[in-house]
């Protein structure tokens, strides 16, 4: 399964800690993940961000990444922790479908399990 990066929503009101993690995640939007694995590796590297920021901005609140899946795809949100209320980033996931594909023989849609890219 493929999975696409339709959105990342950031706040404007947070810290420099903040600001820091939004420059890492928001040049993720609008990008294509190629497997699970990938997709479980994109996660692991924002956890780790978010880890070294809450090493080096030790003084300031701690950050915290949960995801929940909704029936669209899914969602990582990046907030203070303690305060979900309080979001730094928002990450808006989709499971890509298939492809569509030019043919001059025929126009047609190829879901993932038929054809791979």
């Amino acid at each position: 399964m493929r999975y696409f990066i339709e959105e990342v929503k950031i706040h404007k009101s947070v810290n420099k800690k903040g600001n820091e993690l939004q420059a890492f995640v928001i040049p993720m939007e609008l990008h294509l993940v190629a497997d699970e694995l990938s997709l479980d590796a994109l996660k692991a590297d924002i956890k780790n961000k978010v880890e070294q920021l809450n090493q080096t901005y030790s003084r300031a609140r701690a950050l915290t990444m949960n995801e929940s899946r909704q029936l669209q795809g899914r969602v990582w949100s990046i907030y203070v922790e303690g305060d979900y209320d309080k979001n730094v980033a928002l990450i808006f996931i989709k499971e890509v479908r298939g492809i569509y594909r030019f043919s001059e023989k025929m126009h047609t849609l190829i879901g993932e399990t038929e054809e791979h890219l």
